[in-house]
């Protein structure tokens, strides 16, 4: 026989206003931060005294290898140039000069001159050798041009004296009247004096150490009446001219 027992009641829906028990979950136990060590911030402040002080040091150091650098050369340019050797104008005349129309005015004389010198090279050194190389030679006196030429390569042994014949000519015309009445006034009374200026390179050889190519400049600045009575004109000489 069925059971006549009526079925229970269903459950009631919830209502949209009861809350809805919601099961938290609590993450107490977290895995432990790994310990890293804290670098300290960039600070320009505390870098600017070290950068301005390397700057510092830098400077004084090129400045330093600068100055030795130019102390080295002045004192190397200093030893060659007491290794150069005594130059000197022992004779000096004309071989032929010819003045024409020397008077007063602007370009209104003409020169044909034919200048000869003597000049003594003298190496005093004891165990240095001397080589120069072609010299270009220019004369003048009183703004008068006296012509050029070129003298040959030679070479002088230590303790050796070494005597050069020069011999320079010019024939122009159209130059200033007053200089050359100077020039042949001067001439007439032994009173002129000439510039004479050689340029070239010349070498120094020490046992096995050669330096060659060096610029060489010579002055002389002969006066007449002294080479006329047998004294030497001496001549300066610079290296490196600048």
């Amino acid at each position: 026989m069925a059971d006549s027992r009526p079925a229970p009641p269903l459950p009631r829906p919830p209502h949209r206003t009861q809350s809805t028990r919601t099961r938290h979950v609590c993450f107490s136990d977290l895995p432990p931060k790994h310990n890293r060590p804290t670098l300290p911030l960039h600070n320009g402040k505390n870098c600017r005294p070290f950068c301005l002080s390397l700057c510092a040091w830098a400077c004084l150091s090129i400045f330093a290898l600068v100055l030795l650098v130019l102390l080295v050369g002045i004192l190397f340019a200093s030893f060659l140039h007491t290794a150069l050797p005594d130059i000197a104008v022992r004779g000096l005349k004309f071989a032929r000069l010819e003045v024409q129309n020397p008077k007063s005015g602007k370009l209104t004389g003409s020169i044909n001159a034919n200048l000869e010198l003597l000049v003594e090279f003298s190496n005093q050194n004891e165990k240095i050798a001397v080589s120069f190389g072609r010299l270009e030679v220019e004369a003048s006196s009183e703004r008068i041009n006296l012509g050029e030429t070129e003298i040959g390569a030679f070479s002088q042994r230590p303790r050796n004296t070494t005597e050069l014949r020069v011999s320079t000519a010019v024939e122009k015309p159209g130059v200033d009247g007053e200089d050359a009445e100077e020039m042949v006034s001067d001439l007439n009374d032994s009173e002129a004096v000439f510039d004479v200026t050689l340029r070239g390179n010349v070498g120094f050889h020490i046992g096995g150490i050669d330096i060659d190519g060096v610029p060489v400049l010579i002055s002389c600045n002969p006066q007449k009446t002294e080479v006329d009575h047998g004294k030497k004109s001496r001549c300066s000489a610079r290296i490196f001219p600048l």
